[in-house]
């Protein structure tokens, strides 16, 4: 539904809520993106999984009704002790590219990060 729907390939809808008192029709979904090998962007090493945040993504519509989803994202860490890497979030191209067409005003968390350095 919500690859067919938003564009974000193999996400898995974790809730979904229906606001009644709305006039217009609001949906909320909160997902997760399907997990994929992730090494640490410093060292290489091997990660694991250190929390979980709550991303909002810019809101949309899916007909006359107002959606907001909520992408429940990975936080991981090095396992390297060494590593001077911090937890790091995890990314999704679908994400990016959803943000990208409903609020393309809106940089994606990529290429703010990509600006920075």
């Amino acid at each position: 539904m919500v690859a067919i729907l938003f564009g974000i390939e193999g996400a898995k809808v974790l809730k979904f809520v229906e606001d009644e008192e709305s006039e217009e029709g609001a949906l909320g979904i909160m997902i997760e993106t399907p997990l994929v090998e992730t090494r640490c962007p410093t060292c290489g090493g091997e990660v694991v999984e250190a929390d979980r945040v709550i991303d909002e993504l810019p809101p949309t519509t899916a007909g006359p009704a107002h959606v907001l989803i909520a992408w429940k994202r990975r936080q991981w860490q090095c396992e390297n002790e060494a590593c001077p890497q911090e937890t790091f979030g995890e990314e999704s191209d679908d994400v990016d590219q959803f943000v990208a067409r409903v609020a393309p005003g809106r940089r994606s968390r990529k290429l703010r990060r990509l600006s920075a350095e």
